[in-house]
């Protein structure tokens, strides 16, 4: 099911299908929270490092991950329609669980005059309902 979907994705942006790229983008579909260069590794043990990273980057490139940096280290999504997930993300710190935060606005942001805006991140870390009753 999800390398279907992963191959629809990848088809609508007229690039190439490859193995690699298949894998690693139904890897994000299929998961809850984003995933890391270790996650990756261990759910894709024969796709070799070269080929996630540049799996990965094509993704990336392409609009179908997304990526954010928590505490220096690169986190990994399926970016869906209807939103942009790179503005709107909780991490909780115990658990390890990244949030989409769908419902809150992306705030608006003046930039000087002649400058426009490519790329919004806006990562919001705390602690999620488990971590807080532990």
């Amino acid at each position: 099911q999800h390398l279907d979907r992963a191959r629809a994705l990848i088809r609508a942006t007229r690039g190439r299908a490859t193995q690699p790229r298949l894998r690693v983008l139904a890897a994000l579909l299929c998961s809850d929270q984003a995933l890391g260069h270790a996650d990756l590794r261990q759910r894709l043990p024969d796709v070799d490092r070269v080929s996630r990273y540049r799996s990965l980057e094509w993704l990336l490139e392409h609009g179908l991950a997304f990526r954010f940096d928590d505490a220096g280290h690169p986190r990994y999504g399926a970016s869906h329609q209807e939103h942009d997930h790179r503005t709107r993300t909780s991490i909780a710190r115990r658990a390890g669980m990244t949030t989409c935060l769908s419902h809150v606005a992306t705030p608006v942001v003046q930039l000087p005059t002649g400058c426009r805006t490519t790329d919004v991140e806006m990562p919001i870390k705390g602690l999620c309902r488990s971590c807080t009753s532990r």
